[in-house]
């Protein structure tokens, strides 16, 4: 039984150092490691779906298929990647892209008037969403020049 195991495992992919950079992950997952992949899309799902998230006038559902749709996209077209950016820069243009597409698909304004009744509780500090706009806004904020 123990070789049975031991022949199992060594079919597996090498785990990632958790220290890893986005460009040796991308070019782990580039070279079909899904796992590699795995870890790109947790760290930067949430921003990319924040983003998405406005552009779809806060429509929780329509923003996790935009979300899905734009990582099942940037999977298709890492190896076109060329490390001139950051990754997460550029799976974020290319989601923002993917929800622009779909709201011109759908005749749609991506900016438009959202009642009260929809809009986010800002007071909801469990919200990780919210936890990454506030994260980005005191970035954005400590970048400015005094």
């Amino acid at each position: 039984m123990n070789a049975l195991c031991l022949a199992a495992t060594s079919f597996m992919q090498p785990e990632l150092p958790a220290a890893s950079t986005d460009d040796d992950i991308v070019r782990a997952a580039a070279a079909g490691d899904r796992k590699a992949f795995e870890t790109l899309y947790r760290r930067h799902a949430d921003r990319v779906y924040g983003a998405i998230l406005r552009l779809a006038a806060f429509d929780h559902a329509r923003a996790e298929d935009l979300t899905q749709e734009a990582f099942v996209r940037a999977w298709q077209k890492l190896d076109g990647f060329r490390f001139e950016s950051a990754f997460g820069t550029w799976v974020y243009r290319l989601a923002v892209n993917v929800a622009l597409m779909s709201i011109r698909a759908r005749n749609a304004d991506p900016v438009s008037i959202v009642d009260d009744e929809h809009l986010p509780d800002i007071a909801d500090t469990d919200n990780p969403v919210r936890a990454i706009e506030r994260a980005e806004l005191e970035r954005a904020i400590a970048a400015l020049p005094p």
